[in-house]
């Protein structure tokens, strides 16, 4: 399914039924609404590109649980709401993560090694807390680029306990606002 057109209405819940799908990417349309949990379904899923649409609400559980492939995850700019599970292990073949300028809440979970990360999104997420977990800061870098992205907000203060916090250098960049984000990247 492809982006950038001029789709409208919500996304269906027979979605679930196209178990071969590998991509929806429905990025900069007027699709409004909520994931449906039937998006669990889709096992061979791998790329989710659900930026700058009308999509709002909390993530079901079930995109955490049914698809373990996922290697392209957009959310940008869009009304996404609740926390993030720590179920965000299973997707251990991440490589592009932004939930950027959204509305997420509470702490970020600890993650494990993406050991394919190229991008990591979190800012524009005033309720988002915590620290960004130790294993995306220290310890590899990307096979195929020269630097990783990690783009969160900056701290309001150094006693601000209301922001995700970026320690010890970790973020490539980090955001007062929510224009900021991740450079196109060369390969090596």
């Amino acid at each position: 399914m492809g982006g950038n057109n001029d789709l409208s209405g919500t996304l269906p819940t027979e979605l679930g039924l196209l178990e071969t799908l590998s991509a929806l990417s429905l990025q900069e349309t007027s699709i409004f609404g909520s994931i449906p949990s039937e998006i669990g379904m889709l096992k061979k899923l791998q790329i989710l590109e659900l930026q700058n649409t009308k999509l709002g609400g909390t993530l079901p559980i079930e995109l955490y649980d049914g698809i373990t492939d996922l290697f392209t995850f957009f959310l940008q700019d869009s009304n996404f709401s609740g926390t993030i599970s720590s179920q965000i292990r299973n997707w251990a073949m991440m490589e592009y993560f932004s939930i950027a300028n959204n509305n997420f809440h509470g702490e970020l979970p600890d993650i494990p090694i993406w050991s394919n990360l190229v991008v990591f999104q979190v800012n524009g997420n005033p309720n988002l807390t915590g620290s960004l977990p130790a294993s995306l800061c220290h310890g590899y870098q990307s096979f195929f680029y020269s630097e990783i992205c990690i783009v969160a907000d900056c701290p309001v203060s150094t006693n601000s306990s209301n922001r995700l916090v970026c320690e010890d250098d970790c973020c490539t960049e980090c955001c007062d606002s929510a224009s900021c984000g991740c450079i196109p990247f060369e390969k090596i």
